[in-house]
């Protein structure tokens, strides 16, 4: 409203600007034997309450990013260099899934992405300052291999059975020992 103390003042608010910070996280898939890049390797991004959050593509920069209301949704898969680059996440936790590996190769474990970052604008508001706290996952070199996937064997349950099988040969050792010795006092 205008400022009636104020004839001049025609209700004009002072200018004011907004500072956003997004980030980028650098993905590339490669064979873990030869060391060879993996195109054509199909991934989904997902928040972090686990929703797939559909992505777009920027072919003149080679980038996905966060679909807007005009743009065209993209499957997110390696490029022909292995790379699959995503720009424009706000801070926060996001997760990336393999969901389309190539034939004879396994799938990768879930990747977890934390963005973390602090915002200053300085005392003139002509400019800000961003600091990244936590970055992690936010350069992903991901390996992939040939081959089955050999299910998960061990671990506590197998302790248990070694343990009472050494049990048992200690109390047969001991049986065996007291029985000899029982026998060479009779004779």
């Amino acid at each position: 409203s205008n400022n009636p103390n104020n004839a001049n003042d025609l209700g004009k608010a002072p200018e004011d600007t907004v500072w956003v910070a997004t980030y980028q996280v650098l993905n590339y898939k490669f064979d873990g034997d030869t060391d060879e890049k993996l195109p054509g390797v199909g991934f989904e991004l997902q928040d972090s309450t686990g929703a797939k959050i559909v992505l777009a593509y920027d072919a003149t920069n080679n980038v996905y990013y966060p679909k807007g209301d005009n743009d065209t949704a993209a499957d997110l898969v390696s490029g022909e260099d292995g790379t699959f680059n995503i720009k424009g996440l706000d801070a926060g936790t996001y997760k990336l899934v393999e969901t389309a590996p190539l034939p004879g190769y396994n799938t990768c474990g879930d990747i977890t992405i934390v963005i973390e970052a602090t915002h200053e604008e300085d005392g003139a508001g002509t400019g800000a300052t961003v600091e990244m706290t936590k970055a992690e996952g936010v350069d992903n070199e991901i390996e992939n291999n040939q081959g089955s996937t050999l299910p998960g064997t061990g671990g506590i349950g197998t302790t248990v059975f070694y343990l009472g099988g050494g049990a048992m040969v200690a109390v047969a050792g001991i049986y065996l020992i007291s029985k000899k010795r029982m026998k060479n006092t009779q004779e």
